[in-house]
């Protein structure tokens, strides 16, 4: 784990610049910096980075090389199958100095190009210049764990793990991009290519990108799978049969992810992917586990009793902090860690968390992160699933005239309510898809109507939001099913979302996460259960469910999602409401120069009369503190 950076120019020698750039990353890579400046084909070069010792701890620094020097590459992360890759490169006749697992990669891209990226198993930021023909290859894990943001300006390459490293390359404060803040006010976050500063983007999960002084193309090695269509329910010999592959897919994806040399614990909440992680680890390592997790006073969403029964029966050191009644100080770190604005609430306790961890003297922690998405765990996936299937047939046009009725019926209460339902229903007739319906009945923060009032009549967020859906489709054209399309959109595009929130949490406090269930290999098997062991109508995460039932208590297993989050309504209402109104309504706030301030007002009068706005209030003000600690 650490934190990259690096200038292509054609200019003089840009040490200092690049020097600065890693000065900025000195929190992701506490143990050491390293870097190389040299002249290729007169091209300066400046590749660095900064290192939190995990794997081969007394050697392993960066940059790294081939034999004879002409890939040079600098990388964030972890390798979990370098052993394996080792072997065979050394049966190909490659000489490899370390035991690090980044020395792989060099060797790896001699043998197989751009090919070489999906042969790789766990989470990685890659940067790699190759001297013979002067070209900067940028590439992103599967999934998408570790961060990676890019810039083509003043005739220069430059790269690196955060913006803020970035931004030291030039010295310059670029403007904000309204178009990714459109995106931001609808979604929560920014998804990728798009960042948050004009001129600035990021490398999309899965693929990686050759880049030269005057051009730039982009590789996709992430290949989508979908799985079988529904089938008459399994017997149980199969059921049973499920369970043990599933659970020898899930154990051999942990051990991947121990470390050998450092102190590790993991992630707790109420839920059945962290405890299936921590049951998995323990059991293999006979370990005695710390485990980790917030409680949530007098909030519904509150999961520490559960958490507290998990973690008993499976005998872990448990460890608990409460969420404070003023989380002022969480809020003022949110703004200034996050180079981007997040209005995942989870990022709170995230922080809080990893502070806990760290503390305790831990560099490493496992957490459930994509279970979920893997597994068919939220409930918008059946609701999409019907609606596709309701407008896919010839009364489609004049079902779309009755989007409410239509709602009404698919909506059976709770998270998902029938106005975020209709409008993406309506959004089909201008070509919408089944993974637009997923992401439009579960991500709406604001309509496009409120969008338009804020951002002011000139602007139109149809414009944004079509280039997204069109590139969203494009992406997933292999899979072949609504259900795939359906999984496969979050992992592609909500997931990263997630796991920025989830890395610049904990490297805040120089501490590295890891997420066992976020493996290739189980991905594809998770592709290869039938749709209906993932989720019915009344059922999410069907197999791994099955699987909890084994080690977790009923209530474990059976309990309804909630999600690791503070309640969003008492945080805009109580303690921190005032600060809240303060920001928002003030017309010195920075905020207000981007945004229609009596549109603000509008939504929080809307609140006091009543009305739960606290979502479309908290992405406001997300982004509100956001512009107030990165604009001038």
């Amino acid at each position: 784990m650490c934190g990259i950076a690096g200038i292509i120019s054609p200019h003089e020698a840009r040490d200092v610049a690049g020097r600065k750039m890693l000065g900025a990353l000195l929190h992701r890579g506490p143990d050491g910096e390293n870097s190389a400046s040299f002249v290729s084909e007169r091209i300066s070069v400046f590749l660095g980075n900064t290192r939190l010792a995990i794997v081969d701890v007394e050697n392993g620094q960066q940059p790294l090389t081939n034999e004879d020097g002409q890939l040079v590459v600098v990388f964030n992360g972890e390798i979990y199958n370098h052993k394996e890759l080792r072997e065979e490169l050394v049966r190909r006749g490659h000489s490899l100095n370390s035991l690090s697992d980044g020395e792989v990669i060099p060797h790896l891209y001699e043998e197989y190009g751009l090919a070489a990226f999906e042969r790789l198993r766990g989470m990685f930021a890659i940067a790699l210049f190759d001297k013979s023909d002067g070209s900067l290859i940028l590439a992103r894990d599967h999934f998408g764990k570790k961060p990676l943001y890019y810039s083509r300006e003043g005739g220069e390459v430059a790269f690196a793990s955060e913006v803020k490293s970035l931004l030291m390359s030039r010295n310059f404060a670029p403007s904000i991009d309204m178009d990714s803040i459109a995106l931001f006010l609808k979604f929560g976050f920014i998804p990728a290519p798009n960042s948050a500063f004009k001129g600035i983007s990021k490398v999309r999960a899965g693929h990686a990108i050759r880049l030269t002084l005057g051009s730039m193309t982009e590789h996709k090695f992430m290949s989508y799978a979908s799985p079988p269509e529904p089938q008459d329910p399994a017997p149980q010999t199969s059921l049973s049969t499920e369970s043990t592959e599933l659970r020898d897919q899930i154990d051999r994806a942990v051990m991947k992810t121990i470390p050998d040399e450092v102190e590790w614990g993991v992630f707790f909440s109420g839920g059945i992917d962290s405890a299936l992680v921590a049951e998995s680890a323990y059991r293999q390592t006979g370990c005695q586990l710390s485990a980790y997790s917030i409680r949530f006073p007098g909030s519904t969403t509150d999961e520490s009793l559960i958490a507290r029964t998990s973690a008993k029966a499976l005998g872990l050191n448990y460890q608990e902090l409460d969420f404070p009644t003023d989380p002022t100080v969480l809020i003022e770190a949110m703004g200034s860690s996050f180079d981007e604005p997040n209005a995942d609430v989870s990022i709170l306790p995230t922080l809080l968390v990893s502070k806990l961890a760290s503390d305790q003297g831990k560099k490493v922690v496992l957490t459930g992160d994509g279970g979920d998405e893997l597994f068919g765990g939220y409930e918008k996936y059946f609701m999409a699933m019907r609606a596709s299937q309701i407008l896919d047939t010839k009364a489609g046009n004049i079902a779309l005239k009755f989007s409410n009725k239509i709602a009404k019926r698919l909506t059976p209460g709770g998270a998902l309510t029938e106005h975020r339902v209709a409008e993406m229903l309506g959004r089909l007739e201008h070509g919408g898809s089944p993974a637009a319906l997923n992401w439009g009945i579960s991500q709406n923060y604001l309509t496009d109507s409120e969008i338009v009032r804020l951002l002011g009549s000139d602007f139109q967020p149809q414009g944004p939001l079509d280039r997204f859906w069109y590139d969203s489709s494009r992406l997933l054209e292999n899979s072949e099913n609504s259900a795939g399309k359906l999984l496969d959109s979050d992992l592609m595009i909500y997931l990263p979302g997630i796991l920025q929130k989830v890395d610049i949490s904990t490297m805040t406090y120089g501490l590295e996460a890891r997420s066992p269930l976020l493996d290739f290999d189980l991905y594809k098997y998770a592709r290869s259960l039938n749709q209906n062991r993932l989720f019915t109508r009344d059922y999410t995460k069907i197999a791994l469910r099955n699987l909890a039932s084994e080690s977790l208590p009923r209530d474990v297993y059976q309990a309804k999602k909630q999600g690791f989050v503070p309640d969003r309504l008492q945080l805009v209402q109580n303690s921190a409401g005032k600060g809240i109104r303060d920001l928002l309504l003030s017309r010195d706030s920075k905020i207000s120069k981007y945004l229609n301030h009596s549109a603000m007002v509008e939504i929080w009068e809307q609140l006091e009369q009543g009305k739960n706005k606290s979502r479309q209030i908290w992405v406001l003000f997300v982004l509100a503190i956001w512009l107030e600690a990165w604009t001038e």
